[in-house]
C-alpha cells in the first residue's frame, strides 16, 4: 500500500536530520580526537621539561655508576601526578632500576629490555598512548654520547574525563537543536501542503456521481493547491463527455459480442487471438473447455500458452508464428503440438491463424485463429506409426511401383539407410532375373497384374541387398487407398534360413538315396577293376628284361626281349600301360569313396587340437600331387586367425582332416582357374568357439560361385572341374561326415566375383545320436 504524504515527509525530515548529526558527529570526534593529541602531545613536554631539570645529575649518577642515588633520583620523580612508573635503562637497553609511587627499586628482573632498533636516539624524546595511558622515554646524554634510558608511565584518565564530558554536551546540544527544527519544518509542510490536500481529497470523494461536479473552496487555499482543483475541474469535464461517447460505443460493442458468441457457441474450434503491439491476448471459452478448464479459469497472456504448450513442441511452433508474421508477408501460421489439458493428460492440437492486422511499414500488430482438438486423429497415427515402426518384418510403401516410404526393418533388410531406399523402383532391389529363369520385370509384371484382379498376394521372390548379396523373402502385397490414391503396402519376410534348412534337408535325401547306390555300384566295379589292375601289372611284368621265366620263353621263341622294349618305348605302349594303371588307380579311388560314403564305418572320436588338424590339412595340401600339377600351392597366402583359448574338440580326427583339405583344395583349384585375377590368391581360415560349437571359416577370394553351383555344391558327382580333374564326391562325402557322422553342420556363402565362405560348424563334445537334441 502506497504512504501518504505526511508519512513520507515525515521520513524525508528525519533522514535529513539523521545525515546533519551524523556530519555533527563525526565532525565533534575529528576535534575532539585533535584536542585530545594537542594535549598530549603538551604532556609530552611537560615530561620532557621535568626530566631535563634532572638531566646533569642522572648523567653524572650514570657515569659514575652510582646506582642507589640514580634509585632516589627517579623515585622522587615517580611522586609527581599521574606518574604512575618510572624505569631507568643503561645505553644497552638493560633495566638498572625502576620506581612506583614514590617506590624505587635496583634491578630489573620484572622488567622487559627496552627495544632500541624503534628508538631514536637522536630524537628529543619518543612517546606512544593509547587514551589510557602514556609512553615517553628520553635518553640521558653527555657530550653528544647516550650514557643511558628514562622511561616514564604516565596516567591519561583526567584528561580522557574532559574529552567524554566535553563529547556529551556537545551531543545533548545537538539533539535538542535538531528536535526543535524538525518539529517546526513538519508543523509548517502540514499547515501549507497536507491540510490543503486532504481538503481536496474530501471534495473530490463528495463529488456529485450524476453531475461530476467538483465543491472546492478554491479562494481559500493556496496558489498551487487552487490551480490543481482548476486542473480536475476541466478533466471531469472531458470525462463526461468522454461517458457519452463511450455510453454509444459499448452499446454497438455489446451487439457485435452477443453475435460473436453466438458464432462461438456454435463452432467445436476454440477462436484466440494475440495483439503484438499491446500484448493483449483473447481465448474463447471453447478454447479453456478443450482442455477441461471453466471460462478464463487461466488469464489470457501469451504466457498462458506457453506455460501450456509441451515443451519439445513449443520452440517449432513459435518459429512457424514468427515466420507468418514477417514483413509484408501473407503465409498463413500452421502447426500441430501438444498442450497440457487441467487432468494432467496432453491434447493435441491443430492451430491455424493468420495475420489479421499489420501497421504502415508492414510490421504484424495482431494475429487470429482457431484451434482444433486432433487427439483422437493423431492418437490413431501413432498408433499406426508404432505399429510401422516396430514391426518385425520389413515393410516398403510403393506408388506406381516406386518405394515411397518404408520401415526400419526395411534398411535392415536391406543393408542401406532409409533414404537410400526412398524413391527406388522395387525392381532395382533384386536381380535381373528369378530363380525360374524369368526375367525380375516380366515376373514383376504378372505380380502386380494378380494383385489387381485379387486385392493381395503372398508369393517368394529373390532380392538383392544393397552389398550385392542375394536372399529369399516371403511377399506379402495388399493394395490401399491412401489420400484418395493407390498404394502398394509390401510386407517382406526373410526365408533365408528356412530357403537352407529345406535345402539341407533335400541334401540329406539325395546322400541317403545315393548311399545306396553308391554301395551297389562300388561292389559290383570292384571286380572287374581289380582284374585290370592286376592283368596291366602283370603284362608289364613278363615283358621285363630281369625276370629269369621271360628270358626262357624269349629264347624258345627266339625273341629278343632288348629289341621287343625298344619297339614298346619307339610305340609308346609303355605309356599307353601306364595310362592304362593310372585309369585303373583313379578308378580305384572313386570307387573307395563311394564305400566311405555309402557305409558307416567304425571311427574312433577323441579329444583332438583343432589348429594342429587344419596345420595338417593345409600340410597335405601343399604336397598333394594334383596340386603340384596343375597350380604351386605356395603362390597362394594362407591366413590363420585362430581363438587363442581353444578347446579340444571330440572329433574322429583322420575325417575332419579330410574335409578340411577337400575344402581348401577346391578353392586353391578355383584361384588357379581364374586366368584374369590381378591379386594374390588368399584363402584365410578362421577358428573359433562359442556356446559349446567350434566354427572354422574358409574364406578365399577366387571366382565365386553362382546360385545354381552353390544349390548344388554337395551333390554327389556334381563339379565345375575339366574332365578328368575331379570325381565330385568331395564336397559330398565331406558333408555327410560332418552333419552325419559328427551332427555338425557344412555350408556355404558366395557371391559371384567376391569369393566363398565353407563355414563347418562342430560340436566341442561328440553326440552319439545327433538327432536327439540335448
Amino acid at each position: 500500500m502506497a504512504k501518504s504524504i505526511t508519512n513520507r515527509l515525515h521520513n524525508d525530515v528525519f533522514t535529513t536530520f539523521m545525515v546533519i548529526a551524523l556530519l555533527f558527529i563525526a565532525l565533534g570526534i575529528f576535534m575532539q580526537v585533535q584536542w585530545m593529541d594537542d594535549h598530549i602531545e603538551a604532556e609530552c613536554r611537560h615530561l620532557d621539561a621535568l626530566v631535563a631539570r634532572e638531566q646533569n645529575m642522572l648523567a653524572n649518577e650514570l657515569f659514575e655508576g652510582r646506582t642507589p642515588a640514580l634509585t632516589l633520583r627517579i623515585g622522587e620523580i615517580s611522586m609527581v601526578q599521574d606518574i604512575r612508573q618510572v624505569v631507568l635503562y643503561t645505553a644497552a637497553g638493560t633495566p638498572l632500576a625502576h620506581a612506583e609511587a614514590g617506590t624505587a627499586t635496583m634491578g630489573g628482573d620484572t622488567i622487559a629490555p627496552l627495544a632500541l632498533q624503534h628508538m631514536d636516539a637522536g630524537a628529543p624524546f619518543s612517546f606512544t598512548h593509547d587514551f589510557d595511558t602514556l609512553q615517553f622515554w628520553r635518553p640521558i646524554t653527555a657530550i653528544g654520547e647516550t650514557l643511558g634510558w628514562i622511561q616514564i608511565t604516565y596516567e591519561l584518565s583526567r584528561l580522557k574525563k574532559q574529552a567524554v564530558g566535553f563529547f556529551a554536551f556537545f551531543f545533548c546540544l545537538l539533539l535538542i537543536t535538531l528536535v526543535c527544527m524538525q518539529m517546526l519544518l513538519i508543523s509548517r509542510l502540514r499547515q501549507s501542503v497536507v491540510n490543503p490536500l486532504e481538503e481536496l481529497d474530501t471534495a473530490m470523494r463528495e463529488m456529485d456521481a450524476g453531475s461530476l461536479s467538483l465543491s472546492f473552496p478554491a479562494d481559500k487555499a493556496s496558489r498551487e493547491i487552487a490551480m490543481l482543483a482548476n486542473s480536475f475541474q476541466d478533466l471531469i469535464a472531458r470525462l463526461k463527455e468522454s461517458y457519452l461517447t463511450l455510453d454509444k460505443a459499448n452499446a454497438a460493442l455489446a451487439r457485435s459480442e452477443q453475435r460473436l458468441s453466438r458464432v462461438f457457441a456454435a463452432t467445436s474450434d476454440a477462436i484466440w487471438e494475440w495483439s503484438f503491439k499491446t500484448g493483449e491476448t483473447y481465448f474463447s471459452p471453447r478454447y479453456y473447455e478443450m482442455l477441461g478448464y471453466k471460462d478464463q479459469e487461466l488469464p489470457m497472456i501469451y504466457e498462458t500458452f506457453k506455460s501450456l504448450c509441451h515443451p519439445q513442441d513449443f520452440p517449432e511452433t513459435e518459429a512457424r508464428m514468427a515466420e507468418s508474421v514477417r514483413i509484408n508477408d501473407a503465409l498463413s501460421y500452421n502447426a500441430e503440438f501438444r498442450m497440457r489439458a487441467k487432468d494432467g493428460s496432453w491434447r493435441w492440437i491443430h492451430s491455424r491463424g493468420r495475420v489479421v492486422e499489420r501497421d504502415a511499414s508492414g510490421y504484424a500488430i495482431k494475429i487470429c485463429g482457431t484451434h482444433t482438438d486432433i487427439t483422437e486423429r493423431r492418437y490413431n497415427e501413432e498408433k499406426h506409426r508404432v505399429l510401422f515402426e516396430a514391426s518385425p518384418e520389413a515393410i516398403l510403401i510403393l506408388k506406381d511401383e516406386i518405394i515411397t516410404d518404408c520401415n526400419p526393418r526395411a534398411a535392415e533388410f536391406f543393408r542401406c539407410p532409409r533414404k537410400a531406399l526412398i524413391g527406388l523402383r522395387h525392381t532395382e532391389l533384386s536381380p535381373l532375373h528369378q530363380p525360374d529363369g524369368k526375367r525380375t520385370e516380366d515376373r514383376a509384371a504378372e505380380v502386380f497384374l494378380q494383385l489387381q484382379t485379387n486385392g493381395s498376394l503372398t508369393f517368394e521372390w529373390l532380392h538383392r541387398r544393397f552389398d550385392g548379396t542375394l536372399f529369399y523373402a516371403e511377399v506379402s502385397l495388399a493394395a490401399m487407398d491412401l489420400r484418395n490414391e493407390t498404394h502398394v503396402v509390401t510386407f517382406l519376410r526373410d526365408i533365408s534360413e528356412r530357403k537352407q534348412v529345406q535345402d539341407i534337408m533335400i541334401q540329406n535325401e539325395k546322400m541317403i538315396s545315393v548311399g545306396g547306390l553308391a554301395a551297389g555300384m562300388a561292389h559290383e566295379i570292384n571286380n572287374p577293376l581289380g582284374g585290370i589292375l592286376q592283368g596291366i601289372q602283370n603284362i608289364r611284368r613278363r615283358l621285363s628284361p630281369d625276370l629269369p621265366a621271360n628270358i626262357e620263353a624269349a629264347g624258345t621263341t627266339g625273341c629278343d626281349l632288348a629289341a621287343m622294349g625298344k619297339y614298346i618305348q619307339l610305340r609308346k605302349i609303355d605309356q599307353l600301360m601306364e595310362g592304362i594303371r593310372e585309369s585303373g588307380q583313379r578308378a580305384a579311388e572313386i570307387v573307395a569313396s563311394l564305400l566311405t560314403f555309402s557305409r558307416k564305418s567304425e571311427r574312433v572320436y577323441a579329444l583332438s587340437n583343432m589348429p594342429e588338424l587344419i596345420d595338417r590339412a593345409i600340410g597335405l595340401t601343399e604336397s598333394d600331387y594334383d596340386m603340384r600339377r596343375s597350380y604351386d600351392f605356395k603362390n597362394i597366402e594362407i591366413v590363420r586367425d585362430y581363438q587363442p583359448d581353444m578347446p579340444g574338440v571330440e572329433c574322429s580326427a583322420t575325417e575332419v582332416v579330410q574335409v578340411i583339405f577337400n575344402i581348401v583344395r577346391n578353392a586353391a583349384q578355383a584361384i588357379a582357374r581364374q586366368e584374369d585375377r590381378k591379386a594374390k590368391g588368399t584363402i584365410s581360415i578362421a577358428l573359433h568357439h562359442d556356446n559349446g560349437q567350434c566354427f572354422i571359416d574358409i574364406q578365399d577370394n577366387g571366382p565365386g560361385m553362382d546360385d545354381e553351383t552353390k544349390r548344388r555344391v554337395f551333390d554327389p558327382f556334381f563339379t565345375t572341374k575339366e574332365p578328368g580333374e575331379g570325381t565330385g564326391l568331395g564336397l559330398a562325402v565331406s558333408f555327410q561326415i560332418i552333419s552325419v557322422y559328427h551332427g555338425g553342420e557344412l555350408s556355404v556363402a558366395s557371391t559371384p566375383g567376391q569369393g566363398t565362405v565353407f563355414r563347418i560348424r562342430l560340436p566341442l563334445h561328440h553326440n552319439p545320436y545327433p538327432q536327439l537334441k540335448a
